[in-house]
């Protein structure tokens, strides 16, 4: 038994974190397509900003970016001066002077007449609260501080258009105004709700759009032709309160309302908008054995189909929501620019657009009762339903799963349970095709199921394997498999089973198949992918007690491997993967981006070697980064999955730099792309916009989040100079601090060996709706603990063995709660995450929002580890979750002791201290 030392690294990092937040900045990078609102598949708005468009001020934001425009108007009225904020139509306009970007938020500062004005677009990203993440909801606000110090006369206005409801601009739409105690709403919709696959201009035609505002004194509405009211604000500054339903408007409708501020130096909280998209069902859902039936967005669990309650509570909820957002953001960006700056940027402009291809639903009985143990998430693959006529609309296709997986790995594993769930269930009964399906259809949001036999079956059966392990290693949770696998003959871990036979016969050499620019055989970084798919099916025989088949998928990948290296790696003075056997090496390469999964599940397939060999290779090829010597395209993805491999960070941060050039480029104006020229640094093309492969590049903070992973390796140098900077000379403080505290827990309590367990429980770190702890939530039931009487029996030819039994020592943490192979069912996801006890707050950066948490609100459970954590390292403690929280509610009164003493020492100069923390 030990106690812990003040020397344990947690500690500093706890301490450090608590008295010094790091404050990252937003990005630095303005892409040529700004994120404004964008929260689902049918709810997207991004403001075009390529090198010819005009500021936000003079022009209107458009559906996904370059689709329709989307009336979406803003106007503030200061001294009797209308301008515009946003939209144009206004002879004054806003003069924007600054813009920033975080993962959450889009931030513009402006100038109108003698105000200053902060326009802020949040689109929430809720990773622990899901029914707050399946609303399609997204706010706008404004704040504003006058310039000379007077008092101005202020109206402000805000209006949208029936663009937000349909594609459909001749139409005739039906629309009204609701009024609770709180809040005021317009809704609009295409009449008669048109049937679920119906789209319009990439709109779906069976949503209603809502703009709603809180309840306040100098609030008015009005709804008729954009001339009329806006023409009214421009000269009362106010709105009628009525509505118009003539025929003769229909067009030209617009839903509006002001709010008349007075005079006023500045607002001591936010005017605050917020507009959604609401699709209810979300999805038409054919599951096996052919059973179609209706799915409904995840928020019905807990407010059925009272969409008035909902939207009271977002926008009674927005000081609560900032502080979240305000929250992660400084999560995502502290962690991302200890990487380096490009590299936060490029996580800035991801998350949203990736999180916004996904629809969470769940079944609804004749009762409307909704079964939260059947939770499903569905992919839309964007990227590729702009252009083609009729458009393609592929449900969760694997390949892009596999490209976001980085991001669902770090922010929750549970969404890509959810999202994998699917895809199980179509393939659960499934014969006559031993690869994996492609996709669940071509028509979003219907799902249609599989389509049959492919030319990609090693790219998404690997895909597959790789991700059934990668979820149960970063979740610690297996009721995924438990859940399809009713016994060891039939359900998933026979599937499994089939597709990792199919890879051990096909995967070395690959048939032609489907390649991004044409059809390949022997495709070395393809084989690798398919060799990793075998190892992870070893994984997964290893942690449900197989243990004859784990030896055999072990050996198969490892004499696969083998044999790979012979056929794939040249041999001349520069050892390289070439693009297909037989190449000359001369003249051929490959990203080998397919070792990103060796690395992200510890496979240890890619021998070191192998991995400098590459990365020396990657520095001689300098600007010719793309996917091997075929073409100069390449995908951002797969870019950002190689640079989380190489071993020179010179190299990786060149791969990084690539991609921003890309992002940077303003030469057209799409959302993010999947694919650049390297040529151009540019966007290739408007086919492959807006998809959410996007996720892609958090593969460096995937990495950082492995359980289990020493993240000091890669990391420890950038965070020791910032942490080891900002502590400068209150670090004796913390010396003194660490010392009382532990000095404290010591005479209360012990802790276990080394030996005994080596990680904090996973569920306290990472949230997931499938393991709920009364810290994470309430009224949802307890889940009964697994004991060794659940373990099914396996078939007579294997002997029962403890699921961890034999796994590597690293991996008995890394896979710390996998159940026995019955069925398990998910408790319910949490309709609402209140932690009972809060960490220190962490203010946002600086003109980013609040730098405290409102009243009672406390912020979301952590989002990934930080890149300084070493609680997964060799000098570890545990911790049971009353012991953290105990230490969290020392730690407030040792701040307070610190503050003490900090007063009593002002005169006293500061002692040296040379910093040696996270080297």
């Amino acid at each position: 038994m030990r106690h812990v030392s003040w020397r344990t690294p947690w500690v500093w990092t706890l301490f450090a974190s608590s008295i010094w937040p790091l404050r990252p900045s937003a990005a630095e990078l303005l892409p040529a397509s700004i994120p404004l609102a964008v929260r689902s598949p049918y709810m997207s708005a991004f403001l075009t900003n390529n090198d010819s468009s005009p500021p936000i001020s003079q022009t209107l934001p458009a559906f996904w970016g370059i689709r329709q425009p989307l009336g979406w108007v803003g106007k503030i009225k200061v001294d009797g001066k209308t301008f515009s904020w946003m939209g144009g139509d206004e002879a004054l306009n806003a003069n924007v002077t600054k813009i920033q970007i975080t993962p959450t938020r889009s931030i513009f500062v402006m100038r109108a007449g003698r105000m200053n004005i902060t326009v802020t677009f949040l689109s929430p990203i809720e990773p622990s609260d899901w029914v707050l993440q399946s609303l399609p909801f997204s706010y706008v606000t404004v704040d504003l501080n006058t310039i000379d110090g007077n008092s101005h006369e202020v109206q402000l206005y805000s209006d949208i258009n029936r663009a937000w409801a349909t594609g459909d601009e001749t139409g005739f739409c039906q629309f009204g105004q609701q009024a609770t105690s709180n809040s005021v709403y317009h809704f609009v919709q295409s009449p008669g709700l048109k049937p679920a696959d119906t789209e319009i201009n990439g709109q779906a035609e069976d949503g209603t759009a809502y703009y709603a505002i809180a309840q306040s004194p100098g609030l008015t509405w009005r709804i008729d032709s954009d001339v009329a009211v806006r023409g009214q604000f421009r000269s009362t500054g106010t709105l009628a309160n009525n509505a118009s339903y003539l025929d003769s408007i229909q067009q030209r409708a617009v839903f509006a309302f002001a709010v008349n501020l007075g005079s006023v130096q500045s607002t001591s909280s936010p005017v605050t908008w917020t507009a959604g998209f609401v699709r209810n069902p979300s999805i038409l859902y054919t599951a096996p054995p052919a059973n179609t039936q209706q799915l409904h967005p995840y928020f019905v669990t807990k407010y059925g189909s009272d969409i008035g309650r909902a939207i009271d509570d977002l926008i009674t909820g927005y000081s609560n929501a900032l502080y979240r957002a305000s929250t992660l953001d400084s999560s995502l960006l502290g962690n991302a620019s200890l990487i380096s700056p490009q590299y936060a940027d490029l996580v800035a402009i991801s998350a949203r657009q990736t999180l916004a291809s996904l629809d969470i639903a769940v079944p609804v009985d004749t009762e409307g009762n909704a079964n939260t143990s059947e939770v499903r998430i569905f992919m839309n693959d964007i990227a590729v339903s702009t252009l083609p006529v009729p458009p393609v609309r592929r449900v969760s296709p694997v390949d892009r799963l596999y490209a976001a997986m980085p991001l669902f790995l770090y922010v929750n594993p549970s969404f890509l349970g959810s999202l994998l769930s699917p895809l199980l269930d179509a393939q659960d009964d499934l014969t006559g095709m031993a690869y994996s399906a492609q996709d669940l259809g071509l028509a979003y949001p219907v799902v249609s199921g599989t389509r049959g036999p492919h030319n990609s079956s090693v790219e998404q059966t690997g895909s597959m394997l790789i991700m059934l392990y990668a979820h149960a290693r970063f979740s610690g949770d297996g009721s995924l498999l438990g859940q399809h696998a009713s016994s060891f003959s039939t359900g998933l871990y026979n599937l499994a089973k089939r597709w990792a036979d199919y890879l051990v016969r096909s995967t070395l050499t690959p048939d032609k198949e489907d390649y991004t620019y044409g059809l390949r055989a022997n495709m070395s970084n393809l084989a690798l992918k398919g060799i990793i798919g075998v190892k992870a099916m070893a994984r997964i025989s290893q942690a449900l007690g197989m243990q004859l088949d784990a030896q055999n998928y072990n050996a198969r990948a490892d004499a696969l491997m083998a044999s790979w290296e012979a056929l794939a790696i040249s041999r001349d003075q520069s050892p390289h993967a070439v693009a297909s056997y037989g190449d000359d090496p001369k003249n051929s390469w490959t990203l080998l981006y397919n070792a990103y999964a060796d690395h992200l599940l510890g496979t240890g397939l890619v021998s070191q070697k192998l991995t400098r060999d590459q990365t020396s290779y990657y520095r001689a090829l300098v600007n010719q980064f793309f996917d091997d010597d075929g073409d100069s395209r390449t995908s951002t993805a797969w870019t950002l999955f190689t640079a989380a491999t190489v071993s020179d960070e010179d190299v990786r941060d060149s791969l990084i730099q690539q991609v921003w050039n890309a992002a940077s480029f303003k030469g057209v104006g799409p959302p993010f792309s999947i694919e650049y020229d390297v040529s151009s640094d540019g966007l290739t093309s408007q086919i492959y916009s807006g998809g959410p492969a996007a996720g892609g590049l958090f593969s460096l903070l995937a990495l950082h989040n492995v359980p289990g992973a020493d993240t000091r390796s890669r990391s420890g140098k950038l965070a020791g100079a910032v942490v080891g900077g900002d502590l400068g000379g209150v670090a004796f403080l913390g010396v003194f601090a660490c010392c009382v505290l532990l000095l404290r827990r010591r005479r209360s309590h012990s802790f276990y060996d080394d030996k005994d367990v080596a990680l904090i429980a996973q569920e306290w770190e990472i949230p997931t709706p499938f393991f709920v702890t009364p810290r994470d939530t309430h009224n949802s039931p307890p889940q009964a603990a697994q004991s060794d009487a659940d373990l099914a029996k396996p078939p007579p030819a294997q002997q029962a063995v403890s699921p961890n039994a034999n796994i590597p020592s690293n991996e008995v943490a890394l896979l710390p709660r996998i159940p026995s192979v019955t069925p398990v069912k998910r408790s319910p996801a949490p309709d609402h995450v209140v932690p009972s006890s809060p960490p220190p707050a962490t203010p946002p950066p600086p003109g980013l929002g609040s730098s405290t948490p409102p009243d009672g609100q406390q912020p979301s459970a952590p989002v990934g580890r930080s890149l300084t954590d070493t609680r997964a390292t060799g000098d570890l403690v545990v911790l049971h979750r009353t012991e953290v929280l105990g230490m969290q509610a020392e730690m407030e009164n040792l701040r307070e002791e610190m503050r003490q003493m900090l007063e009593d020492r002002l005169d006293e100069p500061l002692p040296e201290y040379t910093s040696t923390f996270g080297s």
